[in-house]
Protein backbone atom coordinates (compact mmCIF):
# COMPACT_ATOMS: atom_id res chain seq x y z
CA UNK A 1 0.00 0.00 0.00
CA UNK A 2 2.80 2.41 0.78
CA UNK A 3 3.89 2.39 -2.86
CA UNK A 4 0.36 2.52 -4.24
CA UNK A 5 -0.61 5.41 -1.96
CA UNK A 6 2.15 7.52 -3.52
CA UNK A 7 2.73 9.39 -0.27
CA UNK A 8 -0.96 10.09 0.33
CA UNK A 9 -2.37 9.27 3.78
CA UNK A 10 -4.28 6.05 4.28
CA UNK A 11 -5.81 4.18 7.18
CA UNK A 12 -6.56 0.74 8.52
CA UNK A 13 -9.98 -0.61 9.47
CA UNK A 14 -9.83 -3.33 12.12
CA UNK A 15 -12.50 -5.35 13.86
CA UNK A 16 -11.45 -5.43 17.49
CA UNK A 17 -14.14 -6.26 20.05
CA UNK A 18 -14.42 -3.81 22.93
CA UNK A 19 -14.77 -6.75 25.32
CA UNK A 20 -12.74 -9.94 25.41
CA UNK A 21 -14.53 -13.21 26.09
CA UNK A 22 -12.30 -15.49 28.14
CA UNK A 23 -12.38 -19.26 27.90
CA UNK A 24 -14.03 -19.56 24.48
CA UNK A 25 -12.48 -22.44 22.56
CA UNK A 26 -12.51 -23.20 18.85
CA UNK A 27 -14.92 -26.06 19.63
CA UNK A 28 -17.26 -23.58 21.36
CA UNK A 29 -17.26 -21.34 18.31
CA UNK A 30 -17.75 -24.31 15.96
CA UNK A 31 -20.74 -25.45 18.03
CA UNK A 32 -22.43 -22.05 17.51
CA UNK A 33 -22.53 -22.40 13.72
CA UNK A 34 -25.92 -23.72 12.59
CA UNK A 35 -25.92 -26.77 10.30
CA UNK A 36 -27.87 -24.76 7.72
CA UNK A 37 -25.02 -22.25 7.50
CA UNK A 38 -22.50 -25.04 6.98
CA UNK A 39 -24.65 -26.60 4.24
CA UNK A 40 -25.02 -23.23 2.50
CA UNK A 41 -21.26 -22.64 2.46
CA UNK A 42 -20.53 -26.19 1.32
CA UNK A 43 -23.01 -25.84 -1.55
CA UNK A 44 -21.30 -22.58 -2.64
CA UNK A 45 -17.86 -24.16 -2.49
CA UNK A 46 -19.02 -27.18 -4.48
CA UNK A 47 -20.88 -25.10 -7.08
CA UNK A 48 -17.83 -22.93 -7.70
CA UNK A 49 -15.32 -25.77 -7.78
CA UNK A 50 -13.40 -24.83 -4.66
CA UNK A 51 -11.36 -27.90 -3.73
CA UNK A 52 -11.49 -29.54 -0.33
CA UNK A 53 -8.67 -28.71 2.05
CA UNK A 54 -5.74 -31.11 1.98
CA UNK A 55 -5.67 -33.77 4.67
CA UNK A 56 -4.33 -32.33 7.90
CA UNK A 57 -5.28 -28.77 6.95
CA UNK A 58 -8.19 -27.05 8.58
CA UNK A 59 -9.90 -23.74 8.22
CA UNK A 60 -10.20 -21.94 11.47
CA UNK A 61 -11.81 -19.04 13.19
CA UNK A 62 -8.42 -17.96 14.55
CA UNK A 63 -7.70 -16.17 11.29
CA UNK A 64 -10.70 -13.93 11.62
CA UNK A 65 -10.12 -10.29 12.35
CA UNK A 66 -12.96 -10.45 14.84
CA UNK A 67 -10.55 -11.80 17.42
CA UNK A 68 -8.62 -9.28 19.51
CA UNK A 69 -5.35 -11.22 19.11
CA UNK A 70 -5.65 -11.10 15.32
CA UNK A 71 -6.38 -7.37 15.33
CA UNK A 72 -3.40 -6.75 17.63
CA UNK A 73 -1.15 -8.66 15.21
CA UNK A 74 -2.50 -6.53 12.37
CA UNK A 75 -1.69 -3.41 14.40
CA UNK A 76 1.89 -4.60 14.95
CA UNK A 77 2.30 -4.59 11.18
CA UNK A 78 0.29 -1.41 10.60
CA UNK A 79 2.32 0.72 12.99
CA UNK A 80 5.43 -0.15 10.95
CA UNK A 81 3.80 1.75 8.05
CA UNK A 82 2.76 5.40 7.69
CA UNK A 83 -0.93 4.92 8.46
CA UNK A 84 -2.78 8.06 9.51
CA UNK A 85 -6.10 6.63 10.71
CA UNK A 86 -7.11 3.53 12.65
CA UNK A 87 -10.83 2.76 12.48
CA UNK A 88 -12.54 0.15 14.63
CA UNK A 89 -15.90 -1.39 13.78
CA UNK A 90 -16.79 -2.99 17.14
CA UNK A 91 -16.90 -0.23 19.70
CA UNK A 92 -13.93 1.74 20.93
CA UNK A 93 -10.62 -0.08 20.76
CA UNK A 94 -9.03 -0.91 24.13
CA UNK A 95 -7.39 2.07 25.87
CA UNK A 96 -3.87 0.77 25.24
CA UNK A 97 -4.56 0.60 21.50
CA UNK A 98 -5.82 4.19 21.46
CA UNK A 99 -2.71 5.29 23.39
CA UNK A 100 -0.45 3.35 21.03
CA UNK A 101 -2.10 4.90 17.97
CA UNK A 102 -1.77 8.39 19.40
CA UNK A 103 1.88 7.74 20.26
CA UNK A 104 2.41 6.94 16.55
CA UNK A 105 0.56 10.10 15.46
CA UNK A 106 -2.40 8.05 14.23
CA UNK A 107 -5.97 9.29 14.62
CA UNK A 108 -8.53 6.79 15.92
CA UNK A 109 -12.09 6.45 14.61
CA UNK A 110 -14.95 4.22 15.69
CA UNK A 111 -18.37 3.40 14.26
CA UNK A 112 -21.47 4.57 16.11
CA UNK A 113 -25.05 3.48 15.53
CA UNK A 114 -26.48 5.69 18.27
CA UNK A 115 -25.69 8.87 20.18
CA UNK A 116 -24.87 6.69 23.21
CA UNK A 117 -22.26 4.75 21.21
CA UNK A 118 -20.77 8.08 20.10
CA UNK A 119 -20.59 9.41 23.67
CA UNK A 120 -18.77 6.26 24.79
CA UNK A 121 -16.29 6.66 21.94
CA UNK A 122 -15.67 10.29 22.89
CA UNK A 123 -15.14 9.32 26.54
CA UNK A 124 -12.65 6.64 25.43
CA UNK A 125 -10.52 9.19 23.58
CA UNK A 126 -11.58 8.55 19.99
CA UNK A 127 -10.64 11.34 17.55
CA UNK A 128 -13.33 10.81 14.91
CA UNK A 129 -16.80 9.25 15.23
CA UNK A 130 -18.24 7.51 12.17
CA UNK A 131 -22.03 7.72 12.29
CA UNK A 132 -23.28 4.61 10.52
CA UNK A 133 -27.00 4.43 9.95
CA UNK A 134 -29.21 1.42 9.47
CA UNK A 135 -28.88 1.74 5.69
CA UNK A 136 -25.25 0.60 5.92
CA UNK A 137 -26.23 -2.96 6.73
CA UNK A 138 -27.92 -2.47 10.06
CA UNK A 139 -25.12 -3.93 12.13
CA UNK A 140 -24.57 -0.79 14.24
CA UNK A 141 -28.20 -0.26 15.16
CA UNK A 142 -31.69 0.50 13.95
CA UNK A 143 -31.48 4.28 13.47
CA UNK A 144 -31.46 5.71 9.96
CA UNK A 145 -28.75 8.18 8.97
CA UNK A 146 -31.14 11.14 8.59
CA UNK A 147 -31.89 10.91 12.32
CA UNK A 148 -28.58 9.47 13.51
CA UNK A 149 -26.13 11.98 12.06
CA UNK A 150 -27.52 15.11 13.77
CA UNK A 151 -27.90 13.21 17.06
CA UNK A 152 -24.27 12.05 16.94
CA UNK A 153 -22.97 15.48 15.92
CA UNK A 154 -24.75 17.04 18.89
CA UNK A 155 -23.67 14.28 21.29
CA UNK A 156 -19.93 14.55 20.61
CA UNK A 157 -19.38 18.17 19.54
CA UNK A 158 -16.73 19.41 18.86
CA UNK A 159 -15.36 16.01 17.72
CA UNK A 160 -15.55 15.49 13.95
CA UNK A 161 -18.24 13.13 12.71
CA UNK A 162 -18.11 11.26 9.40
CA UNK A 163 -21.25 9.81 7.88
Amino acid sequence: LDGLADGKPYGLDVVMPAKKVEGVTEADVEAMIPDGHRAFVQELLTRHGVPELAEGEASGWRITGWMEEVARNQLDVAFDHPIKLLANALGSPPADVIERAHAHGVLVAALAGSAEHARRHAAAGIDVVVAQGYEAGGHTGEIGSMVLVPEVVEAVAPLPVLA
